[in-house]
């Protein structure tokens, strides 16, 4: 029998989902890399599914099959996906804005609300391995996601810099949830080994109830196996953070993904 190649992103928003996972004894194989990456072993068939960025789903969506019920939302503020600028929104007409290479999805989205929603023009310039404030030095603006966004918001703003979480931007315009990220398979291994597929489907139904019943318990693990992020956000906000967090895929986020594929396809980003 194929043992399923699991596409791993190692990010705070995930870790209830795979805690579970690990827990549940579903014989898999994980391959680790940030969105970007595991949305390119997605495409290129390195794994048979993953987590991956609403974007690639929407962008190719003839060759994944959607793991029904799932998904990373948020219904306003994500908390992990901020915009750090020099100077308030409205004011970034003309900007440059360095964007982390590890998204792909938060750059759509970054693009939507500053040009249809705000109505400005803006360079974006991808960075591969910079610091945030090497970035907002060199940069009128910084979009970082992920851990590295949890871990520094704070510092940010209190260094007197905006921080714009890119959800809340979406939902204050949209009044619909943003989908960051799909759970999505590949389809030639879904039709081919549709036992498997199905096998994986009830995994992560059984994952994502019990990582998100026992958040203490992840968090308390998490502290052993990453601990310098676990100080620098702290355990009360992780979990707050996850519960910030839609995990399912309901009629609203569906419909949220709807809009960004419009969006998205007027940007010509589709």
């Amino acid at each position: 029998m194929h043992k399923p190649k699991i596409g791993r992103i190692h990010y705070l928003n995930l870790y209830p989902i795979f805690f579970g996972l690990e827990r549940a004894g579903f014989e898999c194989e994980y391959l680790n890399g940030c969105p970007s990456e595991v949305n390119g072993m997605l495409r290129r068939g390195l794994v048979d599914v993953s987590p991956s960025s609403s974007i690639e789903y929407l962008r190719r969506q003839g060759d994944y099959e959607l793991v029904g019920g799932h998904s990373i939302s948020s219904r306003g503020p994500i908390k992990s996906i901020f915009l750090i600028s020099k100077r308030p929104v409205a004011g970034l007409n003309g900007a440059e804005i360095g964007i982390t290479w590890q998204t792909e999805t938060s750059a759509v989205l970054m693009e939507i609300v500053l040009k249809k929603f705000y109505g400005l023009e803006f360079t974006p310039r991808q960075e591969n391995g910079i610091a945030p404030e090497q970035a907002l030095n060199k940069y009128d603006a910084y979009l970082s996601i992920g851990d590295e966004a949890l871990a520094i918001a704070g510092s940010q703003a209190a260094a007197g810099r905006y921080v714009y979480d890119m959800g809340e931007l979406w939902h204050q315009e949209t009044g619909l949830p943003f989908v960051f990220a799909l759970w999505i398979a590949r389809k030639d291994w879904a039709g081919r080994d549709k036992e498997g597929f199905a096998a994986f489907c009830a995994a992560l139904d059984k994952a994502r109830d019990f990582g998100l019943s026992r958040l203490d318990e992840a968090v308390s693990v998490l502290a052993g196996e990453n601990r310098q992020l676990y100080q620098a956000v702290g355990p009360e906000e992780i979990i707050h953070y996850w519960r910030n967090i839609i995990y399912g895929l309901g009629e609203d986020e569906k419909k949220g993904v709807e809009l960004f594929r419009k969006y998205a396809r007027e940007l010509g980003a589709l």
